[in-house]
C-alpha cells in the first residue's frame, strides 16, 4: 500500500512539537485545508494533538496545496514565502500562527531528500562554476577581483551563456519541427541592456518589442526586420509609425489598431503585416491552475487579462481587414507566459491555437502562415518557480512537446503547418548573470533570528515580494562548497523590510563577506528602481576572460539628474554643502 505522505506529515507533529519550548498559556487550535483534506492541529501549553477534521472554533486555518505544505514541513520552504506568494493564505490571528509555526521541528520521513545548498554548483556548466576551493568564476574572472575592481552590488553576464542558451534552443526547436521554420524571437523586455541585444542580433535571433524604447534599442543594435515584431496594447500613432518605417510586423490588440495601422500604412505606402492578438481559448489546460493568481483556472485568467480578444472580437478584425489593401494578415499571436509551465502545458496550448487558426480560416478565410505562441520557459534552476531542490525541464523537452502539439493540431483540424514564432526571455538570459554582493552588519538576535544584510536591494532584485515570489540560489564568492551552519534571512538597505531571500541555509556570513546570487539574468535589471533614492547598480559582461561595463553605476546625483526646482524656490537657505557622491557634510555656508 502506498505511503500517505501527507497524512504521514501531520500525524508526526506531536512527535515534533518541542514542548519545552512553549509558554505555558499557549493555547491554540490550528486548522489546515491542504488540496481540500483536513486537519486541526490543537496546542495546549506541553502538549499537542491532531484530529483529522476542522474544529469549529479554530484560532486560525491554513490553506494550502498539498506539494506546498509537505515543503513547508520538510524545512524546504518558508512559509513567509509561501503566504506572501499567495500561495498559502491565513485566516484568524496570525501572530499565534506564526508562534505555533515555530514550535514544530521539520519533518524529515523516508523518502525526503534535504539537499544540501550548494547541490546546484554542479549544475552550473562551463561558463559560471566554482571552483574547488570555492571560488566563483564567470568565464576565469574570480567574483572577488570582479568586485575589488567594479564595486559592488554588481551584475555579471557572461556572454557565452548567452550565446550558447539561444543555440541550444534554435537547435532544438529546428530539430523537433521539420515541417516549417522556427523563429526564436528574444523578448528584450527581460534585460533592455542593449549590448545583451548586440549579441543577439550577431547570433540572428529574432526579437519582441513591446514600446518605441525596445524598438530603439533592438534595432540600434542591428536587429534583422524580418524576425521582429511589434507588441503591445494601447500603442501610439508614432510608435506603429517607427514599426511601419523600419518593416516590422505588428500585432494588432483591438479595432483602433487596425484603423491606425492602415492610415499609416496608406500615408507611408506600405502594406502593414499583422498578427492579431488572441486570448487563446485552452481546452486542453481547463484543469490548469495558475501561479500568477493560486487558485484562478489558467483559462479563466487569460480571458481576464488586458489582453487579447477574443474569438468573436478577433473575426470582426479580420473580416474588416480583408477588404483593406494596405493590410496583409500574416498570423495570430498568443502569450501565456509562466502559467504554462510544463512541457505537456505548451502541447497543449499550441494545439489549442491551431484550433482557433482553423476556425478562423473556416468563418473568415483566412489561414496563418505565422503561428506566435509568445514566451514563459522556464530557465533551468527557475526562480520563479520556488524551489530550491529541482531543475525545471530542458529546453529540447519544452520544444519537443510544444512542436507536437502544433502537429497534433495541424493533424486534427488539417491545417498547414504555420512557421513557429517563439518569444523567449527569462529562459535565454536568467542563468547568464550573476550579482555580486557585499554583507554588511550581521545582526543576530536569540530566540528572534539572524539578519544579514547586503548592499544589493529588492530596488534591484525580483525578491520573495515580486511574482508570488523569486528564489535564487546563493553561495561565498570564496567558499562555496562550504557547509551551510545557520538559518538567516538575507536583506537590503532600504525601508520597505527590504526581504530579499527569508531563511535561507547557508555558512556563517561575517561584515566584508561576498556573497554571489545565481539565475538573476532576467527581468531585475529592467524593473531596477531608485526607491530611497538608492543608486542602481553597475553590470559587467565577461567574454573569455575580459570584463567591460555595458551599464554604468548610478550615483546619488544621477538619482536627481532629471529633477527640476522652480524659480520661486531658490531663494537661498542657510545650510551646509554636501558632496552628495562624498556620503557627507562639508562646510557651513
Amino acid at each position: 500500500m502506498e505511503r500517505d505522505l501527507l497524512a504521514d506529515v501531520f500525524e508526526s507533529m506531536p512527535e515534533r512539537y518541542r514542548s519545552a519550548e512553549a509558554g505555558p498559556g499557549l493555547r491554540a487550535d490550528i486548522g489546515f485545508d491542504v488540496g481540500g483534506r483536513c486537519w486541526t492541529v490543537k496546542v495546549r501549553g506541553n502538549s499537542c494533538e491532531v484530529v483529522p477534521f476542522l474544529e469549529p472554533d479554530r484560532t486560525a486555518t491554513v490553506k494550502t496545496a498539498p506539494d506546498e505544505w509537505i515543503r513547508i514541513a520538510c524545512g524546504l520552504m518558508d512559509p513567509t514565502v509561501s503566504y506572501l506568494g499567495q500561495r498559502l493564505t491565513v485566516t484568524g490571528d496570525l501572530g499565534v500562527l506564526v508562534e505555533v509555526f515555530g514550535l514544530f521541528d521539520s519533518y524529515s520521513g523516508e523518502g525526503i531528500e534535504v539537499k544540501p545548498p550548494y547541490w546546484f554548483l554542479d549544475t552550473l556548466g562551463p561558463h559560471i562554476r566554482a571552483r574547488k576551493d570555492g571560488t566563483i568564476l564567470v568565464e576565469g574572472l574570480s567574483c572577488l577581483d570582479l568586485a575589488e575592481k567594479y564595486g559592488t552590488p554588481l551584475f555579471v553576464t557572461s556572454e557565452n551563456q548567452f550565446r550558447r542558451n539561444y543555440r541550444e534552443m534554435k537547435a532544438a526547436f529546428d530539430q523537433f519541427y521539420e515541417e516549417n521554420s522556427c523563429n526564436v524571437m528574444w523578448a528584450i523586455k527581460s534585460n533592455t541592456t542593449m549590448a545583451l541585444r548586440r549579441i543577439m542580433n550577431e547570433e540572428g535571433a529574432g526579437g519582441d518589442c513591446f514600446s518605441a524604447g525596445e524598438l530603439y534599442a533592438t534595432f540600434i543594435t542591428g536587429g534583422d526586420p524580418e524576425k521582429m515584431l511589434l507588441n503591445g496594447s494601447n500603442r501610439s500613432r508614432e510608435t506603429f509609425r517607427m514599426a511601419l518605417e523600419i518593416g516590422l510586423r505588428i500585432t494588432l490588440d483591438h479595432l483602433d489598431d487596425l484603423l491606425e495601422v492602415e492610415d499609416l500604412a496608406r500615408e507611408l505606402d506600405v502594406t502593414a503585416r499583422v498578427l492579431i492578438r488572441l486570448k487563446c481559448e485552452l481546452p486542453s489546460l481547463g484543469g490548469l491552475r495558475s501561479t500568477f493568481a493560486p487558485g484562478v483556472p489558467v483559462p479563466l485568467e487569460v480571458k481576464a487579462l488586458k489582453f487579447g480578444l477574443k474569438f468573436e472580437e478577433a473575426l470582426e478584425i479580420v473580416r474588416l481587414a480583408k477588404g483593406l489593401p494596405r493590410v496583409k494578415i500574416e498570423g495570430f499571436h498568443s502569450h501565456i507566459g509562466r502559467d504554462v509551465h510544463l512541457p505537456q502545458h505548451w502541447r497543449g496550448y499550441a494545439r489549442d491555437m491551431i484550433r482557433m487558426a482553423a476556425r478562423f480560416r473556416e468563418d473568415a478565410g483566412v489561414t496563418a502562415s505565422i503561428m506566435d505562441l509568445g514566451g514563459g520557459f522556464s530557465e533551468i534552476r527557475d526562480p520563479s518557480g520556488n524551489d530550491l531542490t529541482r531543475l525545471a525541464p530542458s529546453i529540447e523537452e519544452y520544444a519537443r512537446e510544444t512542436c507536437q502539439g502544433i502537429r497534433d493540431g495541424c493533424l486534427e483540424f488539417n491545417f498547414p503547418h504555420p512557421r513557429l514564432w517563439v518569444e523567449p526571455g527569462r529562459h535565454l538570459v536568467g542563468n547568464t548573470t550573476v550579482l555580486i554582493t557585499r554583507v554588511g552588519s550581521v545582526k543576530r538576535t536569540p530566540e528572534l533570528g539572524t539578519w544579514v544584510h547586503l548592499d544589493a536591494s529588492i530596488n534591484h532584485l525580483q525578491a520573495i515580494e515580486h511574482f508570488n515570489g523569486m528564489s535564487y540560489h546563493v553561495a561565498p564568492a570564496d567558499r562555496a562548497w562550504d557547509e551551510a551552519v545557520e538559518i538567516v534571512d538575507l536583506v537590503g538597505p532600504n525601508c520597505a523590510g527590504d526581504l530579499i531571500q527569508l531563511k535561507r541555509r547557508v555558512p556563517r556570513f561575517e561584515r566584508g563577506d561576498l556573497l554571489v546570487m545565481f539565475d538573476v539574468g532576467a527581468y531585475n535589471q529592467s524593473y531596477a528602481n531608485q526607491f530611497n533614492c538608492i543608486p542602481r547598480p553597475a553590470a559587467v559582461l565577461v567574454r573569455g576572460g575580459r570584463a567591460e561595463i555595458i551599464r554604468e553605476r548610478e550615483s546619488i546625483t544621477d538619482v536627481f539628474h532629471r529633477q527640476r526646482m522652480p524659480d520661486w524656490l531658490l531663494r537661498p537657505l542657510p545650510r551646509k554643502t554636501i558632496n552628495p557622491d562624498a556620503g557627507g557634510p562639508s562646510h557651513d555656508r
